[in-house]
């Protein structure tokens, strides 16, 4: 509820809120509670919020390559208006936990590209969740990480969004760490016009209420200088595109 209410008082007209779920802990039973709770609540925000603003019911779902039937069933039990697609770890320990001073990123990375991809193709989302999510504890740890070397890769993920109508979402959080860049890098963002990506949704990935739509209008002048001309929010699963000039 602090959250939606911070979000109407800073002027926002919609909010997706987007607990996080890794399907591998989920059935270690370490989330189960939380995401009952988490789905009732935002239930209860929305009936609260109605006429203020548009409460976005979601879930950014993690790992589902790891338990397909699992992420599926979950899925069809709750009716989310919006899925985010993420891939926080490939080998079972979260990219964040990784030493990159003893572990070369290449390697890591070219093995996170291929599983993300693959999740992509499970074609259970709307939106693809900071695709560069290792880069950012890369860079984190002090270690320059060029993006370009995995451009091939990289255009493959972007591909498959743009033909099967998927979002890519800009995640503004890396604005406010020491590498300020948004995640994905813009140069990733001008690839996926250029490759005919049409959906972009923006996520300042607030885990307080005080970091509600930090960066936005960063990602908006970045979205407008790549070649889009809307942002895109999800109802009922569907995309609802918004004149960026509206906002």
């Amino acid at each position: 509820m602090l959250i939606c209410e911070k979000a109407f008082l800073k002027g926002l007209t919609a909010i997706a809120l987007t607990d996080h779920f890794e399907i591998p802990e989920i059935n270690e039973g370490y989330y189960e509670p939380a995401l009952k709770q988490g789905y009732y609540d935002m239930i209860k925000a929305k009936a609260v919020y109605e006429k203020e603003f548009d409460v976005i019911m979601g879930i950014e779902l993690g790992g589902a390559i790891y338990d397909v039937d699992y992420a599926k069933n979950l899925l069809s039990t709750y009716k989310f208006d919006f899925v985010l697609n993420s891939l926080h770890g490939v080998t079972g320990t979260d990219y964040h936990l990784t030493d990159y001073t003893v572990q070369d990123y290449r390697p890591l990375l070219t093995e996170y590209f291929a599983v993300l991809l693959a999740q992509c193709k499970l074609d259970l989302f709307d939106s693809l969740a900071h695709l560069d999510y290792p880069a950012r504890y890369v860079k984190l740890a002090g270690i320059p990480c060029d993006l370009t070397q995995f451009a091939e890769q990289i255009d493959e993920i972007l591909k498959f969004l743009a033909e099967n109508g998927k979002a890519l979402e800009i995640n503004t959080s890396g604005l406010f760490a020491p590498f300020r860049s948004t995640l994905p890098e813009y140069f990733i963002i001008k690839r996926f016009k250029e490759l005919g990506g049409e959906f972009i949704t923006t996520g300042s990935d607030a885990h307080t209420s005080d970091h509600i739509g930090r960066g936005l209008e960063d990602a908006m002048e970045l979205m407008e200088t790549a070649g889009f001309s809307y942002v895109t929010y999800y109802k009922n699963r569907k995309p609802i595109p918004v004149r960026i000039e509206k906002i």
